[in-house]
């Protein structure tokens, strides 16, 4: 998060998220960590600079909610 500040701070609107698997984001955190990929577009969602957030390579057998 502290990049996406950094970047949106410097006009970047649109960001892409993307991985082999992008909806596992969070995974390797550890059980214990709650963060999973809807935090952290939670958390982008409310970086006001941010106009467009793009999800892609994910697969929705593995996605998480909370």
């Amino acid at each position: 998060m502290n990049e996406v500040r950094m970047l949106a701070a410097d006009g970047v609107t649109e960001f892409n998220l993307i991985a082999e698997d992008t909806n596992q984001w969070g995974q390797d955190f550890g059980s214990e960590d709650p963060r999973r990929l809807a935090d952290l577009l939670h958390s982008m969602n409310e970086v006001p600079e941010i106009r467009r957030i793009s999800l892609l390579t994910a697969t929705p057998r593995t996605f998480q909610t909370s």
